[in-house]
């Protein structure tokens, strides 16, 4: 028996994770850090399959692409790496003209542009544990949070067809999750704030 491991798939089974751990955060907020977590991850599985193309290259630094590219046409005989650019790269990546074979360059706000840049940070705050203790206001994870819906759902948008057949449905069912744990425990933020 296999486990089938895919960005679609990812991205489904963390956007679930967010849901689940919005909803407990009403009454534990600690659990706002998992959120974090599990949104980033999200966001970074969907704008790989929004960034993979045709040739599925596109979520690679242009030298690895080249080196996949070459490997495919038979130019060299071993497979290369595998590695993904980080979260920060990928997501401006989506924003590039020529970048996306599905679709045109994705659109965010500067408000979406800020709580991706936040959630990255925040993410490596989380997993990559410090000798010392620090504390982030309730409030940043609201507005990062908040962004999350839209900002996933115009990644996804990109390459909608990569997500049919299932994972589709486990999004959007966990996308409207979501949203009902951020209308009933985080006040609404607005965009400017």
């Amino acid at each position: 028996m296999y486990v089938h491991i895919t960005p679609e798939l990812t991205c489904a089974a963390q956007t679930l994770r967010v849901a689940e751990h919005l909803e407990a955060a009403a009454s534990d907020p600690q659990r706002l850090v998992d959120a974090v977590r599990c949104a980033h991850l999200a966001i970074m599985a969907a704008c790989t399959v929004a960034l993979t193309g045709t040739a599925g290259v596109g979520a690679y630094s242009d030298k690895l692409a080249a080196k996949h590219l070459k490997f495919m046409g038979g130019e060299i005989p071993d497979m290369p790496e595998d590695h993904t650019l980080p979260f920060a790269a990928l997501f401006q990546r989506v924003q590039e003209p020529d970048r996306m074979d599905f679709s045109g360059p994705l659109t965010f706000t500067e408000h979406e542009r800020k709580a991706a840049r936040t959630l990255d940070w925040l993410r490596g705050l989380i997993d990559h544990p410090k000798a010392t203790s620090w504390s982030v206001e309730r409030d940043t994870f609201a507005v990062v949070l908040a962004a999350f819906p839209t900002m996933l759902e115009k990644c996804m948008g990109a390459a909608g067809h990569r997500y049919l057949d299932g994972p589709d449905e486990d999004v959007a069912r966990g996308l409207a999750r979501v949203r009902a744990a951020l209308a009933a425990s985080i006040p609404p933020m607005e965009p400017n704030e």
